[in-house]
């Protein structure tokens, strides 16, 4: 499937996605104008499994999503990976030479490459009112390889509830890592939020200073526009 194709489709999706997230979750967008054309990576914290539809609503560009290896074993998942333009990654241990090879060729067509640098970590804590999970080092290597800025950015819960996990076991048989899903007892529900955007940080250091400005500019949009009020539901 050609890239071109890949963009219509993912652009498709999103117009049909759009007015239900938008029915369901009130969301404002803060500092599109950080995100000029040509290639960059949006590097975003991740607390539920509606946080890429969010993105893709909120930022009108197409994004090449990085996404965990498993999930083309959901049904339907890797037809959907293949006509969007996903990047499979390992969840933990070293990133497959032919993923971070498809990572740099997103950037090097001047795309937007979407990436959780947090991956899982986050919601496995099962506590959604903690700090950033610890980043995976990924982004800041491609952002060094393909000289792309990394443009921190924030889904910050205005107002949620948080409501049982529940997956059922016919979808759980499908997924490598089904084993630590059951470790998941809640996640967000969101009814409002903020998805904020900081200026660009451009790649001129190693990978941890890298790392660690991404995390600072996210703590810094984390302490300024958070907003939650957490309601469990059982």
């Amino acid at each position: 499937m050609t890239t071109a194709s890949q963009q219509r489709f993912y652009h498709g999706c999103r117009w049909l996605l759009a007015p239900w997230i938008r029915r369901q979750i009130d969301i404002e967008v803060i500092g599109l104008e950080h995100l000029s054309t040509g290639a960059g990576i949006l590097v975003c914290n991740h607390r539920s499994n509606i946080d890429p539809s969010i993105v893709s609503v909120a930022i009108p560009r197409y994004i090449s999503w990085v996404t965990a290896a498993y999930m083309q074993d959901l049904p339907l998942t890797h037809w959907l990976i293949r006509r969007t333009g996903m990047v499979l990654m390992e969840v933990e241990g070293p990133v497959k030479p032919s993923s971070f090879k498809q990572a740099l060729a997103v950037l090097a067509r001047g795309a937007l490459l979407g990436i959780f640098p947090e991956g899982e970590r986050y919601i496995f804590q099962n506590d959604f009112a903690a700090p950033l999970a610890d980043f995976h080092p990924g982004f800041a290597v491609l952002a060094l390889k393909a000289q792309a800025p990394i443009v921190p950015m924030m889904i910050c819960p205005q107002q949620e509830q948080l409501t049982r996990l529940t997956i059922p076991p016919a979808l759980q048989s499908h997924i490598a890592q089904s084993h630590d899903l059951a470790l998941i007892q809640h996640i967000p529900q969101y009814q409002s939020v903020k998805v904020v955007l900081d200026k660009p940080i451009f790649p001129a250091s190693e990978v941890k200073a890298l790392m660690a400005a991404t995390r600072q500019a996210m703590d810094t949009l984390q302490k300024q526009h958070w907003g939650t009020r957490n309601v469990i539901e059982y």
